[in-house]
């Protein structure tokens, strides 16, 4: 089987580039051939990424779709990266890929990854390509683009999520609700006024 991982994410040394790190170690544990499909930059590249990314998806079983959230979005080029691959679906007749979706965020929220993953499934359903959930992680900043294994506590929530996605994949069987759920808890449980002083003096301070 084979898997391929789009990392839609611009920034080099990225939280997103670490959960792909991480995913790919643990699908390619399990025997499965990964292929990661990276945009690197913050403008989409027409002329190899793309093309790329057709030849990668007509060969696939699953992808996962991994994006940050900026401002309640995905960043530009990863929707750039999605209306590209739908623009140019007729080279994809026949294909049929199962579609994950991680999104994350800094914010605790869910509501804050809500729109990335709905964006992602409106993809997945307009290809007319099966959609098998998501998982979406909130205060993941401190992560601050270290492998998960060495993110310490500001992890915790993640890695298991991202082993149990990886036993998923390759059955192509669903995100089950309670995954999701278990997912986007806090990776550390503060009450909530105590949460938005401290990220709020972060940010004064950044």
């Amino acid at each position: 089987m084979t898997v391929a991982l789009f990392v839609g994410s611009p920034r080099v040394g990225s939280n997103t580039r670490s959960m792909a790190a991480y995913l790919k170690a643990r699908l390619k544990e399990r025997g499965e051939d990964v292929v990661v499909l990276d945009v690197k930059a913050p403008r989409l590249d027409e002329d190899t990424l793309v093309p790329r990314s057709i030849e990668v998806l007509r060969e696939v079983d699953s992808i996962v779709l991994m994006t940050p959230v900026y401002l309640d979005l995905p960043p530009h080029v990863a929707l750039a990266w999605l209306r590209a691959v739908w623009q140019r679906r007729e080279e994809l007749e026949g294909v049929a890929p199962a579609v994950y979706g991680i999104s994350h965020s800094g914010y605790f929220e869910p509501v804050h990854k809500q729109v990335s993953l709905e964006a992602m499934e409106h993809f997945a359903r307009r290809m007319d390509w099966p959609w098998r959930g998501a998982l979406a992680f909130g205060g993941t900043s401190p992560i601050d683009g270290r492998p998960l294994e060495q993110a310490g506590p500001f992890s915790k929530k993640v890695r298991p999520a991202l082993d149990r996605l990886a036993e998923l994949i390759p059955g192509k069987q669903l995100v089950p609700a309670g995954l999701a759920r278990s997912a986007g808890k806090r990776p550390i449980p503060l009450p909530n006024r105590l949460v938005v002083w401290v990220m709020n003096a972060a940010l004064r301070r950044r």
